[in-house]
């Protein structure tokens, strides 16, 4: 396998380790990609990480321990939380907050772009052309991951 082919590592800084950091990540707005919860699991601030969930729209995965022990070995308490590398907005906060400075709304639409380097380079030429935003459907897109950051610089 080539090194374009393969899958990106999770750095640990991105990972945020527990249950109660996991709360306390999620009430302080921090962007969370995905929540991966050992299987079995249960507790009370499960139960609030699961509605944290829910609301802010954060997916939730259930994995053996030993995915879990692929990311850490610290205690993870069987609950591991992937941040985000960017913040996704509500679109009508964005066009709200466009409109409010005055300015027309330009935004950019990707539907079933999948390569993550394709991602970045339109992010890029979006900024040329004064973009404010791109929109990104929930699946059917690549990830916004640290390779899509590169392609965009």
């Amino acid at each position: 396998m080539d090194r374009f082919h393969k899958k990106p590592a999770v750095k640990k800084s991105s990972l945020i380790i527990g249950r109660q950091p996991i709360i306390e990540a999620i009430q302080s707005g921090r962007a969370i990609d995905k929540i991966l919860f050992q299987k079995n699991i249960s507790g009370d601030s499960i139960g609030t990480i699961r509605q944290l969930a829910k609301e802010w729209n954060i997916p939730i995965q259930q994995v053996p321990p030993e995915k879990l022990y692929s990311f850490t070995n610290a205690n993870h308490q069987g609950a591991i939380a992937i941040a985000a590398i960017v913040q996704y907005l509500n679109l009508q906060q964005v066009i709200d907050h466009v409109v409010s400075e005055g300015s027309t709304p330009l935004f950019v639409m990707l539907d079933g772009i999948t390569d993550v380097r394709n991602i970045g380079a339109i992010a890029r030429s979006a900024v040329c052309c004064g973009a404010q935003a791109l929109i990104i459907p929930d699946k059917g897109v690549g990830a916004l991951n640290e390779e899509a950051m590169k392609s965009s610089a």
